[in-house]
């Protein structure tokens, strides 16, 4: 494994816990392309431990905003000593990584797919199939689909507490862009008589 740069180590609060944010990119394993790799080491005496998160770059657009909330979803319910069984759920005594893993990455990342796609594309589909029934011209449809994105870009910002990480709402745009010009005639081949 070849490292490719290091940004260095950050002190980080996270949910009132005191912890180590290191960052560095490396060359993949396999194959062509760098990764981003984060250590979150978090400082709990006993219970302290290290996070790994890491994401092939080029899919930077989709992943960084998930592997955002993995890190600041870090919790210690109770930072004492406790003698409850580790495998109690919901416990005092319960780990910090099942803590950290009750929501799957699986649905976090369905629910951010769905957000961003679903919320992202329903406008731009209801003013062409519902509202305008017909292709809206290059202009027009710039004006919106960047009307759009603006919204798009807040409402994200707003909801996940961050002003960046919002490349997946480019692609949106794009998509919106082609369904607003979009024609509704299908070009079927013709069919020897």
């Amino acid at each position: 494994m070849s490292m490719t740069s290091w940004e260095g180590t950050k002190r980080s609060e996270l949910n009132q816990i005191a912890a180590l944010v290191t960052e560095y990119h490396r060359r993949s394993l396999k194959g062509a392309g760098d990764f981003r790799v984060r250590l979150v080491r978090v400082f709990a005496g006993d219970r302290s431990f290290t996070v790994t998160v890491s994401y092939l770059e080029p899919v930077s657009f989709l992943m960084e905003p998930i592997t955002d909330r993995i890190i600041q979803s870090l919790k210690l319910s109770d930072t004492r000593p406790s003698s409850a069984s580790p495998n109690q759920k919901g416990s005092a005594g319960g780990s910090a990584m099942s803590a950290l893993f009750e929501e799957t990455w699986v649905v976090t990342l369905l629910l951010s797919f769905l957000a961003t796609w679903g919320v992202g594309l329903a406008p731009p589909m209801l003013v062409r199939y519902v509202f305008a029934r017909r292709p809206i011209a290059k202009a027009l449809a710039i004006v919106i689909v960047c009307g759009f994105w603006i919204f798009n870009t807040l409402l994200f910002s707003i909801l996940s507490g961050r002003s960046s990480g919002h490349g997946a709402l480019v692609l949106v745009a794009l998509v919106s862009y082609a369904i607003l010009r979009r024609s509704h005639k299908l070009q079927f081949a013709s069919l020897p008589q």
